[in-house]
């Protein structure tokens, strides 16, 4: 009689409470580990998100200048706000305000070289000292004075290198390109 109890206690299905506690373990250290992950994951994501909506905004202020041929300027205010304005004779436009997203802001980011097209890296917004600069309506990327000027605008987050974005704009064309620092070099995304 004992060992048909023995052998149904035996046979019988489930787990055990040490296979449980063991499972519930290893689900407690990997989900501590993507936490963590993920902490270092988010400003290079928000930094991408914020290299995004910067070639945004020069983009659809050069189109914006193309479709309406009007000069749109395009003003930047720190720590993370682009406006664009078109320019009329009686008066401004402000056709588009962005406000970068999340954490970052406009900055250049301690010991890292400018981007490869080499347009300046003085400053968060460097356009060879222009103070204002617009799309014209044939698409070129001008001063105010309607002189092309090729410039860069460097996005990032405060001690996190890896998180620095940067787009340029090449004047005579009016393109804007983004790049990654990958921890050596400027990457074109």
């Amino acid at each position: 009689m004992r060992s048909a109890r023995l052998e149904r206690l035996r046979s019988d299905d489930g787990y055990t409470l040490v296979e449980i506690m063991v499972v519930a373990g290893l689900v407690a250290t990997l989900g501590a580990m993507s936490v963590f992950g993920v902490q270092t994951m988010l400003p290079t994501v928000w930094s991408d998100a914020a290299l995004d909506q910067v070639v945004s905004a020069m983009r659809v202020g050069r189109e914006s200048a193309i479709n309406q041929r009007r000069p749109v300027e395009v003003r930047f205010f720190a720590p993370n706000q682009i406006q664009l304005v078109r320019i009329e004779a009686a008066a401004e436009v402000v056709l588009a305000q962005v406000v970068l997203e999340s954490n970052p802001s406009f900055m250049t980011t301690a010991g890292l070289p400018d981007t490869p097209d080499a347009f300046g890296a003085a400053a968060a917004w460097d356009f060879g000292g222009a103070n204002r600069v617009r799309f014209l309506a044939d698409g070129t990327f001008t001063d105010g004075a309607g002189i092309p000027v090729n410039g860069s605008v460097f996005i990032g987050t405060p001690g996190n290198p890896m998180a620095a974005r940067a787009v340029t704009v090449t004047g005579v064309t009016g393109r804007a390109a983004a790049y990654r620092w990958n921890g050596r070099v400027w990457e074109e995304k």
